[in-house]
């Protein structure tokens, strides 16, 4: 069952994305009354991420996308407005909270980087001078959201570590061994391909077993699947443990 706090938060989200699809449907309204179509297919994509959002608002990857993705339409055909900042630091805040960049740490930020820096350049189009320009005041407003940031990251990192890891007791969980030792293999970043091998089962089997997992935990996917177990003390049952063991890893 579902504790009305987690209900409550729910409703909550849903309210606040019902609120940004009423937001998207009045700029399509207001492109399609002004013969803007170019804007319409533009916050569209808007209205979808809504919907995604609305059917699976515990999936923050789609809020993600959006950030991302109007940060770079601001960037591209709006360089003198400095909101594509504020939506870069959404969408990089709702990867954090869905443990995206948990693994391939480097990779990931770089690519972030990249884009960003990408989406900047586009502006050299209006000549160097002014790109100059632009450019200063974006680092400016940049290493001003990389301070805050940094300092929201560390006081709820100072808040994580005052607090013990809440505990995952999985000896009593209602999922097969199977479905346990793929647990074990998936919290330890094991990719399906390695997993089929050792466990000598197709990829649409562990695929299933992980939608078993997924289910347990209350989440969506994978990137989910590590950000919820991250700050966690797994207990599996003993017969699993030697299992585990007798893999080989």
């Amino acid at each position: 069952m579902k504790s009305n706090d987690f209900i409550e938060s729910l409703l909550i989200k849903r309210i606040l994305i019902c609120i940004c699809f009423a937001v998207f449907s009045f700029y399509i309204i207001q492109s399609v009354i002004n013969h803007n179509f170019f804007w319409v297919y533009i916050n569209l994509a808007g209205i979808i991420f809504s919907i995604l959002l609305f059917i699976f608002p515990r999936n923050l990857c789609y809020l993600a996308f959006l950030g991302f993705y109007y940060g770079c339409i601001v960037l591209i055909f709006f360089p003198e407005e400095h909101a594509a900042i504020a939506f870069f630091a959404v969408g990089i805040l709702a990867f954090c909270i869905q443990g995206f960049y948990h693994n391939h740490k480097l990779i990931k930020i770089l690519i972030t980087i990249l884009l960003y820096f990408a989406c900047i350049a586009t502006e050299i189009r209006f000549g160097l001078p002014a790109f100059r320009q632009m450019l200063i005041k974006k680092m400016i407003y940049s290493a001003v959201f990389v301070i805050i940031f940094f300092l929201i990251y560390a006081y709820v990192s100072q808040l994580m570590e005052l607090h013990p890891k809440k505990t995952l007791d999985l000896c009593s969980a209602n999922l097969t061994d199977e479905e346990l030792i793929i647990f074990y293999l998936l919290s330890n970043n094991y990719k399906f391909d390695y997993i089929s091998r050792k466990l000598n089962i197709s990829n649409s089997t562990i695929k299933r077993r992980c939608r078993e997992i997924y289910n347990y935990l209350g989440v969506q996917d994978i990137i989910c699947f590590h950000g919820k177990i991250g700050r966690m003390n797994i207990i599996y049952p003993e017969h699993i443990k030697r299992e585990i063991k007798n893999l080989n890893l």
